[in-house]
């Protein structure tokens, strides 16, 4: 059974899409925790080849950034708190992405992530923050 269209309660939608916002949030700054160590550590060896060597000599492997993608869900907020309507039609894509939080990116997001945790291949991760950093910190930092 196909539907083309499915009409939800504005108010509901938001509140998933914060929550599956705020699980992204969490996913992104563990993994983004653990990129920050390996690129000390690979920094750090760069560093004693420097000294060994006498030349610059960059080891294999440079750690690649883990991606984030909380402006889609940003995006998609923004546009549900500027609506004046009290309820919204969604196609069955607009589902998959904002209630069972299927992005077309989530398979890159989880692949891309991967290599920082073991847990990261799977699309149903509890990861915690422990350092309770927020994303916004995150990003100011690198800027």
């Amino acid at each position: 059974m196909q539907m083309n269209l499915i009409t939800v309660k504005k108010d509901r939608l938001v509140e998933i899409l914060k929550k599956n916002r705020e699980t992204h949030v969490k996913i992104f700054l563990e993994v983004y925790e653990e990129y920050r160590k390996e690129l000390i550590e690979w920094l750090e060896l760069a560093l004693e080849l420097a000294h060994v060597r006498g030349r610059i000599d960059t080891p294999d492997n440079y750690p690649s950034e883990p991606r984030c993608y909380v402006k889609s869900y940003d995006l998609a907020m923004a546009m549900l708190e500027m609506s004046v309507d009290e309820t919204i039609s969604l196609s069955e894509q607009d589902f998959r992405r904002y209630v069972q939080d299927e992005w077309e990116w989530k398979d890159d997001f989880y692949l891309s992530n991967s290599s920082y945790s073991s847990s990261s291949s799977s699309s149903s991760c509890s990861w915690v923050n422990e350092t309770g950093d927020d994303i916004d910190r995150v990003f100011a930092v690198s800027e």
